[in-house]
């Protein structure tokens, strides 16, 4: 059998994970083409990246079920298509997952997780399943993504040595360790403190491995962002901005915790006065947690600008999609950029990843336009490489 690449997602059978566990099957069976996300784009056209052919998936999860039976229950995604890889679906079951002190309880009527008494144990059982992933489907790259809950917030101080650490600390960080432990690829879609403790990237580049995150920007932040740039642009004053967002997912359940949403609040309205420059606006965001919406993702946005001579310019938005079918095609793109960065030997944190991102660790500058150029010549710099 020849070398391929191996995704282990977290939280593999949430809607995000399991649909995106989908699409890299169905891609790399050649069920649908290997376009997706930014890089099915245009400007890609001439810059070949894998087509994932062969690539293979798993994880780890609460749910223990078949993706299979997952994938149905949802009712996301086309019938059709399902039905041409249930068998490889079948086949693909999760790890049970591994929690930490600071993670939110799992839903009622799933599988028991491990609960780690040390980030040390908790790691250590994540470097044990990447490397038997590795061994059983021949992997030459591994890339761990985390998708999984985020945990509450709370400052802790992992010292030099992480793997002793104790106390107050989630899954997550033994996903992240274990990972090092393993030389496997970390991306961190999620917010999460993880890739904010330095001693982790020290170690990741040690390791040789890539590192990438934080939080997914996949819909009202990304619109903000860009929209911010314009604003600037155009030199018109922003007064006020009113977010809400209604989720009816798991994430919005846990999100709804008011202190396992500090990190998430944090991410969705930092970048705006980066990007404008000036702090003196009113800036609101709000996250309400509705189940009836199910995985609908929606944002609705209150815009009050100032511009010449002192004129009013107001702005309303609303944004409707499917969460997991926006974000699912970013991690396949993250996982395509990782696995070419790979095979041109770069470790340690990728910041001309930071397009993906709502806060994108290593990035001074987070303007969507300076990003994005940044993306392009990431990859260019890849194919560039010997």
């Amino acid at each position: 059998m020849t070398n391929r690449t191996g995704v282990l997602i977290v939280g593999l059978a949430g809607m995000t994970a399991s649909t995106t566990a989908f699409g890299l099957i169905a891609i790399s069976h050649g069920l649908l083409p290997p376009t997706f996300g930014v890089t099915g784009g245009s400007d890609f056209d001439q810059r070949p990246l894998s087509n994932l052919e062969g690539w293979v998936v798993g994880g780890w999860d609460h749910d223990l079920r078949p993706l299979s039976d997952v994938v149905q229950e949802y009712g996301l995604l086309p019938i059709p298509l399902i039905a041409k890889v249930v068998e490889n679906l079948a086949s693909i079951s999760a790890n049970r997952a591994v929690v930490g002190t600071l993670d939110a309880i799992p839903r009622v009527g799933i599988e028991p997780c491990i609960v780690a008494s040390s980030l040390n144990e908790g790691a250590q059982r994540v470097r044990d399943d990447i490397e038997r992933f590795r061994d059983r489907h021949n992997c030459d790259q591994v890339i761990v993504v985390y998708l999984g809950s985020p945990p509450r917030f709370a400052e802790i101080n992992l010292g030099e040595d992480p793997g002793s650490h104790e106390h107050d600390f989630a899954g997550v960080h033994c996903y992240l360790l274990g990972a090092i432990k393993a030389r496997a690829h970390f991306v961190d879609f999620t917010p999460t403190d993880a890739l904010e403790h330095n001693v982790f990237l020290e170690m990741a580049k040690r390791s040789g491995i890539q590192v990438a995150g934080r939080d997914g920007s996949t819909g009202q932040t990304m619109l903000k962002l860009h929209i911010g740039e314009l604003l600037r642009r155009r030199s018109l004053r922003l007064r006020a901005w009113y977010s809400t967002n209604i989720l009816g997912n798991n994430d919005g359940r846990v999100l709804s915790l008011p202190e396992h949403r500090v990190v998430k609040l944090h991410d969705k309205t930092a970048g705006l006065a980066q990007i404008l420059g000036y702090v003196d606006f009113d800036h609101i965001v709000d996250i309400s947690f509705v189940p009836f919406h199910g995985d609908a993702k929606e944002s609705w946005d209150v815009v009050e600008c100032e511009g010449w001579l002192g004129s009013s310019l107001s702005l309303r938005m609303n944004w409707r999609g499917t969460d997991s079918l926006l974000a699912a095609p970013m991690v396949l793109d993250l996982c395509r950029l990782i696995d070419q960065g790979a095979r041109c030997g770069r470790v340690g944190l990728q910041d001309g990843l930071g397009f993906f991102f709502k806060n994108p660790i290593g990035c001074s500058d987070i303007r969507p336009s300076v990003l994005y150029e940044r993306l392009l010549e990431w990859v260019d710099a890849n194919l560039a490489s010997p």
